[in-house]
């Protein structure tokens, strides 16, 4: 008799994340999604790498939207859900592209969304907003690693830009 399930995660936080990746690559998001609900069961105190999990939940839930219309808005909305997730579970750093990568999501969330639309495209604005005082300076050290951070200034702000953009073309108010 075997036991055990079809698409388990590893213990291994970055081995799970990877397999989630291959997963989503191979057309499979339901899978990458499955490992990931099992690695966060099997770890619910881990709160290192929650974020990190989350956000790859979303890109997986993001794949299948686009290519299941049957059920596109409730996967988008799984999306988003799990992009807030993520901006909760963020950890405090001096440099920091947790709400860019979210915005990113949300954008593409408005872009699949038929019913909420706007209200992704104004998260992603929200996200892109909120990213700015995480980039500021000249560059950011990490790991040995020294990144300049104008290209990611800039490319932040050419995707609030670009948000905003899809904003009015897609008839949203501005809620104030």
């Amino acid at each position: 008799m075997l036991t055990g399930c079809r698409v388990c995660a590893p213990d291994d936080p970055n081995h799970a994340m990877a397999l989630m990746v291959k997963y989503s690559q191979k057309g499979k998001p339901e899978d990458a999604i499955k490992v990931a609900e099992d690695w966060l069961n099997k770890h619910p105190n881990d709160t290192a790498h929650k974020g990190a999990l989350y956000e790859q939940m979303a890109i997986a839930y993001l794949i299948w939207a686009s290519k299941d219309n049957s059920r596109r808005e409730e996967l988008v909305g799984n999306a988003a859900k799990y992009y807030e997730k993520e901006i909760l579970e963020r950890e405090e750093r001096p440099v920091d592209i947790t709400f860019y990568n979210a915005g990113r999501g949300f954008e593409k969330a408005g872009d699949l969304s038929a019913v909420h639309r706007c209200v992704y495209y104004g998260k992603a604005m929200q996200a892109f907003e909120k990213e700015a005082p995480y980039i500021q300076g000249e560059s950011s050290t990490a790991y040995g690693k020294t990144i300049p951070l104008a290209p990611v200034r800039s490319e932040n702000e050419k995707s609030l830009e670009r948000v905003k953009v899809k904003y009015e073309r897609a008839g949203c108010r501005a809620v104030r």
